[in-house]
């Protein structure tokens, strides 16, 4: 059995995701196994990189936003469960969206939870537990995810101004 040319490829993923999630933007790559809970609600916006295995419970709405990087191993949950016996006992389970802006990062091994929101150009380090809000354009790690630094915005690179603008500049 002969092999597709990457475009074909990539096209004919696009159509598979398309059909088990919410929404799929345009030159998106989810590579496999990619396990979501329900998958309709999760809409993934354009230019995103999802990696190997990468669970998402969808209990309620996870969006994910435009030119976001997910590495391998990621467990993103909307779903939750309250500490009390009598509530597990009857199985209970509460949904809390997860929002993820544009131009993210996320590093392996992360975990994202629910009611959680990752602000627009920030990184969350490999190994690292988001229990909170990350604001935008930070950098952070641990469990939990704690703020170890900013990092500047698209509009400060372009700054003429930035010491550092020749470093990036394209």
């Amino acid at each position: 059995m002969g092999t597709l040319p990457p475009r074909q490829a990539l096209a004919q993923g696009l159509q598979a995701l398309r059909k088990s999630v919410g929404k799929v933007g345009d030159s998106t790559v989810v590579e496999s196994p990619f396990m979501p809970d329900y998958g309709c609600n999760i809409p993934i916006e354009e230019n995103t990189f999802v990696n190997f295995i990468c669970t998402i419970l969808d209990t309620s709405i996870i969006v994910i936003g435009s030119g976001v990087q997910i590495a391998s191993n990621i467990s993103i949950l909307s779903a939750g469960r309250e500490t009390c016996v009598l509530s597990r006992q009857m199985f209970l389970e509460f949904g809390l969206p997860v929002y993820i802006e544009d131009d993210v990062m996320l590093g392996a091994n992360v975990i994202i939870m629910h009611g959680v929101t990752i602000g627009k150009g920030s990184t969350i380090g490999a190994g690292s537990t988001a229990m909170k809000a990350i604001p935008p354009y930070c950098v952070a790690v641990g469990t939990p995810a704690r703020v170890i630094k900013k990092v500047p915005t698209l509009e400060e690179l372009q700054d003429p101004e930035n010491p550092f603008r020749s470093a990036v500049a394209g």
